[in-house]
C-alpha cells in the first residue's frame, strides 16, 4: 500500500471515531482512559496523525462502543462532512 492511501484510512478512521465520540459526549481524555491507553495515543488515532498499531486501535473502538469502516468512500464522504 502506499504512503497516500494509509494517509486517507488514518483519517477516515479518526474522522470516524472522533464523529462517534461527540455523539457519546465523550472526551479523548475519557475514551483513552476507558480503553488504557495513553491521551497522545488516543490523539493520534482521531487525529489519523501517526501511525498506531491494531492492537492500540482495537482497544480504543472496543472499549468505547465505536463502529468504523475502511474505505476511501467513507474518508470522502467524512471529508466533505468537515471542511
Amino acid at each position: 500500500m502506499n504512503k497516500g492511501k494509509e494517509i486517507t484510512y488514518r483519517k477516515s478512521i479518526g474522522l470516524q471515531c472522533k464523529e462517534q465520540l461527540r455523539a457519546k459526549f465523550r472526551t479523548q481524555d475519557e475514551a483513552a482512559k476507558l480503553a488504557g491507553i495513553t491521551p497522545q495515543q488516543a490523539g493520534n488515532i482521531v487525529n489519523g496523525k501517526t501511525d498506531y498499531t491494531i492492537g492500540t486501535l482495537t482497544r480504543f473502538v472496543e472499549a468505547n462502543g465505536l463502529n468504523l469502516s475502511i474505505s476511501t468512500n467513507v474518508f470522502e464522504t467524512y471529508k466533505l462532512m468537515y471542511e
